[in-house]
């Protein structure tokens, strides 16, 4: 399809975009970037928000279109052993070998945790071998792990998770709202900032504003549009995995002389159904301050946080009933 890239300006070939990646479990497409701009996002912005958020749709088991969730590793707080966690089950990312020798190097003792009886037979047979161990010495012990109590980093604002964020936004603006009116110079600066043009960000996790985004009860991705005409302020809210709530000012030069219905999308990922809200809602005005710098306390963050956890947990196949706490760590 030949249209105008939405990014660069450009008329040529447009190629189909996912406004909430798909690797996250979104399913609403439309042509609006060049290949290069596609490619371009994709490998920096998109990349990123898929290597932090990625996990939970690993956890729910969402269907994508194409490729598989990826596992990810959780680091055991006892021991520091990783776990590899594929949505279905955990195991260890590694085996554990310890060899116990004495002053004079002889081995005193060889202990292997493996994943299973084939790795542990072949782990040890290099062993013995490197070592002159006879292989008829070893003894297989089936050992009993009870689930590890661990943890794992995620970053939730950082340059790249505000472009990423602010190219949902932007995109979902892109297909609801005249072309024209998307293309004109009311949009420039998310442009260049989605492009890594701007050092200014557009975007920002916002726990101060935007409950109405969340029910505390589904995993629901949402994007919502917003207009403050008095202001000229186009916002868009954007909450992923009914969780990660952030602002995007998408314009703060747009005049409508128009009342706008609303403009909304919500998506469950792990039903794959669209939710049909409130048609006649309008999200509150925010200033220009309230969207790209929110004041919001870290009780309050953690707290909202924490209600999403619970709420992802609960959704999950494989932690139903697992206790997740949410906690805030160098800003991650």
């Amino acid at each position: 399809m030949k249209g105008i890239c939405y990014l660069c300006g450009m008329k040529t070939t447009l190629s189909s975009e996912h406004i909430i990646p798909q690797c996250l479990g979104g399913v609403l497409k439309a042509s609006l970037y060049c290949p290069s701009c596609n490619s371009e996002c994709g490998h920096d912005v998109d990349s990123e928000l898929a290597r932090q958020f990625g996990r939970y749709a690993t956890l729910l088991q969402i269907a994508r279109e194409r490729g598989e969730n990826q596992p990810f590793t959780i680091v055991s707080d006892e021991n520091g052993l990783k776990f590899r966690c594929d949505g279905k089950m955990i195991t260890r990312a590694d085996p554990v070998v310890r060899i116990d020798q004495d002053d004079s190097g002889k081995i005193k003792a060889v202990e292997v945790l493996a994943r299973n009886e084939e790795e542990l037979r072949s782990i040890f047979q290099s062993i013995a071998k490197k070592y002159n161990i006879d292989p008829a010495l070893m003894i297989f012990e089936q050992v009993e792990t009870p689930p590890p109590v661990g943890s794992h980093d995620f970053v939730l604002d950082n340059p790249l998770i505000h472009r990423s964020i602010g190219k949902i936004a932007y995109g979902f603006a892109c297909s609801r709202l005249p072309q024209n009116i998307v293309l004109s110079k009311a949009f420039e600066a998310i442009r260049h900032f989605i492009l890594g043009e701007n050092e200014e960000s557009l975007a920002s996790s916002n726990f101060a504003h935007g409950s109405f985004m969340v029910d505390n009860r589904r995993p629901l991705h949402k994007v919502h549009l917003c207009l403050n005409r008095r202001e000229r302020l186009l916002g868009g809210y954007v909450v992923l995995f009914g969780t990660f709530r952030y602002t995007v000012l998408l314009s703060e030069t747009l005049d409508s002389g128009v009342e706008w219905p609303a403009i909304d999308y919500t998506y469950n990922p792990v039903t794959q159904r669209e939710v049909v809200g409130n048609l006649n809602f309008i999200a509150p005005d925010l200033t220009r301050e309230e969207f790209v710098a929110p004041k919001q306390t870290k009780e309050q963050v953690l707290r909202a946080l924490q209600r999403g956890q619970d709420v992802i947990v609960a959704h999950s196949p494989m932690l139903g009933g697992v206790s997740v706490e949410a906690i805030g760590k160098n800003g991650t």
